[in-house]
Formats: C-alpha cells, sequence, structure tokens
C-alpha cells in the first residue's frame, strides 16, 4: 500500500522544497517538488537550482535516439550527486539519508533511494 505525504527535500542545512503526495515504492521515494530556493539565494542554492534545471532538461533527452551521454552529468554535478548531505525529512521531524542525489524530471516530479534502501 502506498503512503502519501508531504517530505522535505534538504541539501545540508538547505530546505530545497517541499515534496508533495510523496508517495515509496519498489524502494524509492517518488513525488512533486515545489521548490523552497532560488538562484539568488547563495552560491549553492544556485548550484542546486542548476542542477535540477539540467536534470529536468537531461532526462527528457533520455528518450532521444542519442541520447547525452552519463559523464556530461558526472563532469559538471558529480560533487552534487555524490554529496552525502542529501536527506529528507518527515514534517515531524525524522531526517532519512539519500543514497546519491534525488533525480529531477519535468514539471516538479522527483525520485529518490534512501540510503536504507535494500538493493
Amino acid at each position: 500500500m502506498e503512503d502519501r505525504t508531504t517530505l522535505e527535500l534538504w541539501y545540508d542545512s538547505i530546505l530545497v522544497g517541499r515534496v508533495k503526495a510523496a508517495f515509496f515504492t519498489d524502494e524509492r521515494w517518488y513525488g512533486t517538488i515545489e521548490l523552497s530556493i532560488g538562484e539568488k539565494d547563495g552560491d549553492v542554492q544556485r548550484e542546486i537550482v542548476s542542477f535540477i534545471k539540467f536534470l529536468e532538461e537531461w532526462n527528457e533527452k533520455q528518450t532521444n535516439p542519442k541520447p547525452p551521454p552519463a559523464s556530461e552529468l558526472d563532469r559538471r554535478y558529480g560533487k552534487l550527486i555524490s554529496s552525502d548531505k542529501w536527506f529528507a525529512k518527515t514534517l515531524d521531524g525524522r531526517a532519512d539519508p539519500i543514497k546519491d542525489a534525488p533525480v529531477f524530471f519535468v514539471e516538479g516530479q522527483v525520485s529518490w533511494k534512501p540510503k536504507s534502501a535494500r538493493y
């Protein structure tokens, strides 16, 4: 059974956004994010917003006959992707570390795998 709830997505001490209608299935969280940061909020926030925009476009291009290579993503955002600073927080304050970075899609769709995932 799916549990739909609201979660907060964090990078270190930065609230990236609130994830609405979040649900957990197949060892992953899914939902729709409403960003709480903007490009003018600071250097780290600008990098995160740039990463989100890049991923939205990059994931759309994955259906092309010649999708962009993963090396392009790693080269530009490898530090954000491999950072251990990503976590989700329930509204009651429980933090759940994220394995790698969340994956962002168009229309605010987001997914991530918690570090506690079995695979």
